[in-house]
Protein backbone atom coordinates (compact mmCIF):
# COMPACT_ATOMS: atom_id res chain seq x y z
CA UNK A 1 0.00 0.00 0.00
CA UNK A 2 1.37 3.55 -0.67
CA UNK A 3 2.05 6.08 2.15
CA UNK A 4 -0.48 8.24 0.65
CA UNK A 5 -3.74 5.50 0.96
CA UNK A 6 -5.05 4.63 3.50
CA UNK A 7 -6.38 1.61 5.42
CA UNK A 8 -9.92 2.06 7.32
CA UNK A 9 -11.44 -0.89 9.21
CA UNK A 10 -14.37 -1.14 10.63
CA UNK A 11 -14.89 -3.26 13.92
CA UNK A 12 -18.21 -4.88 15.09
CA UNK A 13 -18.50 -7.14 18.34
CA UNK A 14 -21.31 -8.28 20.16
CA UNK A 15 -22.04 -11.71 22.12
CA UNK A 16 -24.38 -13.74 20.12
CA UNK A 17 -24.95 -16.34 22.64
CA UNK A 18 -25.25 -16.40 26.81
CA UNK A 19 -22.26 -18.66 28.56
CA UNK A 20 -24.76 -20.17 30.79
CA UNK A 21 -23.65 -21.66 34.40
CA UNK A 22 -25.94 -24.11 35.83
CA UNK A 23 -26.54 -25.46 39.48
CA UNK A 24 -26.60 -28.89 40.01
CA UNK A 25 -28.63 -31.09 42.25
CA UNK A 26 -26.74 -33.50 44.28
CA UNK A 27 -26.93 -36.31 41.57
CA UNK A 28 -26.35 -34.28 38.53
CA UNK A 29 -22.87 -34.75 36.79
CA UNK A 30 -21.41 -32.08 34.66
CA UNK A 31 -20.05 -34.22 32.01
CA UNK A 32 -20.69 -35.10 28.81
CA UNK A 33 -21.74 -31.51 27.79
CA UNK A 34 -19.95 -29.16 30.69
CA UNK A 35 -17.29 -28.75 33.52
CA UNK A 36 -17.62 -28.68 36.93
CA UNK A 37 -16.40 -25.24 37.95
CA UNK A 38 -16.76 -25.47 41.38
CA UNK A 39 -18.93 -27.47 44.07
CA UNK A 40 -22.24 -27.98 42.36
CA UNK A 41 -22.17 -25.65 39.76
CA UNK A 42 -21.57 -26.49 36.07
CA UNK A 43 -20.35 -24.40 32.62
CA UNK A 44 -21.80 -25.96 29.83
CA UNK A 45 -19.42 -26.65 27.05
CA UNK A 46 -19.54 -24.02 24.31
CA UNK A 47 -17.85 -22.70 21.06
CA UNK A 48 -16.02 -19.44 20.20
CA UNK A 49 -17.14 -18.13 16.78
CA UNK A 50 -15.29 -15.20 15.18
CA UNK A 51 -16.13 -13.81 11.86
CA UNK A 52 -14.67 -11.42 9.49
CA UNK A 53 -16.14 -9.75 6.74
CA UNK A 54 -13.03 -8.79 3.75
CA UNK A 55 -14.28 -6.17 1.22
CA UNK A 56 -11.01 -5.67 0.36
CA UNK A 57 -9.33 -3.21 -2.90
CA UNK A 58 -5.53 -5.13 -3.18
CA UNK A 59 -4.33 -2.41 -5.35
CA UNK A 60 -7.58 -2.10 -7.03
CA UNK A 61 -10.83 -3.27 -7.08
CA UNK A 62 -10.37 -6.57 -9.44
CA UNK A 63 -9.38 -9.29 -6.44
CA UNK A 64 -8.94 -12.69 -6.52
CA UNK A 65 -8.99 -15.60 -3.57
CA UNK A 66 -6.87 -17.83 -4.27
CA UNK A 67 -6.46 -21.25 -2.46
CA UNK A 68 -3.28 -22.62 -1.98
CA UNK A 69 -2.70 -26.37 -1.18
CA UNK A 70 0.80 -27.72 -0.31
CA UNK A 71 1.03 -30.98 -1.89
CA UNK A 72 3.72 -33.94 -3.29
CA UNK A 73 5.14 -33.92 -6.44
CA UNK A 74 3.56 -36.30 -8.69
CA UNK A 75 7.20 -37.02 -10.83
CA UNK A 76 8.69 -40.34 -9.65
CA UNK A 77 11.60 -40.80 -7.42
CA UNK A 78 14.08 -40.46 -9.55
CA UNK A 79 13.02 -38.31 -12.28
CA UNK A 80 14.71 -35.41 -13.14
CA UNK A 81 12.37 -32.78 -11.63
CA UNK A 82 12.39 -35.10 -8.37
CA UNK A 83 15.19 -37.19 -8.30
CA UNK A 84 15.10 -38.23 -4.32
CA UNK A 85 11.33 -38.08 -4.56
CA UNK A 86 11.03 -35.62 -1.41
CA UNK A 87 9.57 -32.76 -4.17
CA UNK A 88 6.71 -30.73 -3.50
CA UNK A 89 4.76 -27.70 -4.48
CA UNK A 90 1.62 -25.16 -4.28
CA UNK A 91 -1.21 -26.09 -5.66
CA UNK A 92 -3.21 -23.22 -6.66
CA UNK A 93 -7.24 -22.82 -7.06
CA UNK A 94 -8.56 -20.09 -8.07
CA UNK A 95 -12.33 -19.21 -7.12
CA UNK A 96 -14.74 -17.60 -9.75
CA UNK A 97 -17.58 -17.19 -6.92
CA UNK A 98 -18.31 -16.33 -3.20
CA UNK A 99 -20.58 -19.65 -3.36
CA UNK A 100 -17.66 -21.15 -4.31
CA UNK A 101 -15.40 -19.79 -2.39
CA UNK A 102 -16.97 -21.76 1.21
CA UNK A 103 -13.89 -23.71 1.80
CA UNK A 104 -12.57 -25.97 4.72
CA UNK A 105 -9.01 -26.03 6.09
CA UNK A 106 -7.24 -28.94 5.49
CA UNK A 107 -4.78 -29.89 8.04
CA UNK A 108 -2.49 -32.47 5.46
CA UNK A 109 -2.48 -29.67 3.02
CA UNK A 110 -1.99 -26.93 5.40
CA UNK A 111 -4.48 -24.82 3.32
CA UNK A 112 -4.09 -20.99 2.95
CA UNK A 113 -5.98 -18.36 0.52
CA UNK A 114 -4.54 -15.24 -0.76
CA UNK A 115 -6.65 -12.55 -1.89
CA UNK A 116 -4.78 -11.40 -4.85
CA UNK A 117 -4.81 -8.45 -7.51
CA UNK A 118 -3.71 -10.46 -10.79
CA UNK A 119 -3.79 -6.83 -12.38
CA UNK A 120 -1.19 -5.63 -10.49
CA UNK A 121 2.48 -7.39 -9.87
CA UNK A 122 4.78 -7.33 -6.97
CA UNK A 123 7.91 -6.10 -8.40
CA UNK A 124 10.22 -8.96 -6.25
CA UNK A 125 9.13 -11.85 -6.69
CA UNK A 126 6.99 -10.97 -10.70
CA UNK A 127 4.02 -12.20 -8.69
CA UNK A 128 0.57 -10.57 -7.65
CA UNK A 129 -0.04 -8.61 -5.19
CA UNK A 130 -1.54 -10.50 -1.98
CA UNK A 131 -2.42 -10.80 1.21
CA UNK A 132 -2.62 -14.49 3.09
CA UNK A 133 -5.32 -15.70 5.00
CA UNK A 134 -4.30 -18.43 7.15
CA UNK A 135 -7.00 -19.85 9.40
CA UNK A 136 -5.91 -23.47 10.89
CA UNK A 137 -7.03 -23.34 14.39
CA UNK A 138 -10.49 -22.82 14.47
CA UNK A 139 -13.01 -26.21 14.27
CA UNK A 140 -16.19 -25.42 12.47
CA UNK A 141 -19.41 -24.70 13.86
CA UNK A 142 -19.93 -27.98 16.46
CA UNK A 143 -23.68 -28.06 16.57
CA UNK A 144 -25.88 -30.35 14.80
CA UNK A 145 -26.86 -29.27 11.42
CA UNK A 146 -30.60 -28.93 11.66
CA UNK A 147 -29.89 -26.72 15.49
CA UNK A 148 -31.07 -23.57 16.03
CA UNK A 149 -27.84 -22.63 16.34
CA UNK A 150 -26.39 -23.94 13.17
CA UNK A 151 -29.36 -22.13 11.47
CA UNK A 152 -28.66 -18.65 13.09
CA UNK A 153 -24.53 -18.86 12.38
CA UNK A 154 -24.43 -20.74 9.29
CA UNK A 155 -21.98 -19.08 7.97
CA UNK A 156 -19.53 -20.99 10.88
CA UNK A 157 -20.10 -24.01 9.02
CA UNK A 158 -16.33 -23.44 7.04
CA UNK A 159 -13.09 -21.95 7.41
CA UNK A 160 -13.94 -19.69 4.67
Amino acid sequence: MAQSERCHADCHTGGSGRHRKNCQGPSEESAPYGTEVAKGIDAQNHQHIFSLRIDPEIDGPFNTVVQGDTVPSSSPVGSKSNPYGNGFLAKKTVFRTAKEAGAEYNHQTSRTWDITNPNRINQEPKKPVAYKIINSSCPALLAQSDSFMARRGAFASKAL
